[in-house]
């Protein structure tokens, strides 16, 4: 059965959005359901937290990852506009540390090489070949870098 319209206090959205091809209807059904002053809880700007600008990894696996990575960016300034047309504005934001994504060079490759990460699995192995490659020489290959901090937003539902 699916809740009723105003019937939750709150709903969480974690680490989604930036997979759905079509996420418009997430947000909405969440705004749908939860009562005045309710709370929805997402992630936001997952790419842009994943890769630490300076580790390397980024620089080699941008212009695939830009290219090839969901249509719907989940950025803060993205969620924020579309939560506005659904009647929630933000109520508070945070951050959390990741567990274990911080990969080093050769895990990294060893990931991009089986096509789990959506970017990848869309690019295919063919154009995953070239960063794959790059990545090779980077120094302390087995190093994992730092974890990333994923951005959690808390929208309150206002109408």
């Amino acid at each position: 059965m699916p809740p009723a319209t105003g019937g939750v206090d709150a709903v969480v959205i974690v680490r989604v959005l930036h997979l759905l091809p079509e996420p418009a209807a997430v947000p909405a059904e969440a705004a749908r359901v939860l009562r005045p002053d309710g709370v929805l809880v997402t992630t936001v700007g997952k790419d842009d937290a994943y890769f630490v600008p300076d580790s390397g990894i980024a620089r080699v696996t941008a212009a695939v990852r830009g290219r090839y990575r969901p249509r719907f960016p989940d950025g803060r300034a993205r969620v924020l506009e579309e939560a506005a047309g659904l009647g929630l504005r933000a109520a508070g934001e945070t951050v959390f540390p990741g567990a274990g994504q911080g990969r080093g060079p050769r895990r990294r490759r060893e990931v991009i090489g089986s096509g789990r990460i959506p970017w990848c699995a869309h690019a295919g192995p063919a154009r995953l070949s070239e960063p794959r490659r790059r990545l090779a020489p980077l120094p302390e290959q087995d190093r994992p870098r730092p974890d990333p901090l994923y951005r959690l937003l808390g929208l309150e539902r206002t109408r």
